[in-house]
């Protein structure tokens, strides 16, 4: 989730030149700001489908 709300916020190109979630303020607050109000870190009916090991984070 976390690399496609950045996507839409900074574009795919942007994700994919830093691999990761871009350096750019805004992306960053915008990321947190949605990470926030989503809590959930599992499906509901399946815990492998989002793994906390496959969401990639980078704060700089």
């Amino acid at each position: 989730m976390t690399l496609a709300v950045a996507a839409y916020n900074a574009g795919e190109g942007a994700v994919e030149k830093y691999r990761g979630v871009p350096p750019y303020r805004e992306t960053l607050n915008y990321v947190e700001k949605i990470r926030g109000r989503y809590k959930k870190a599992t499906h509901p009916y399946q815990a492998e489908v989002v793994s906390r090991a496959s969401i990639l984070v980078s704060t700089r």
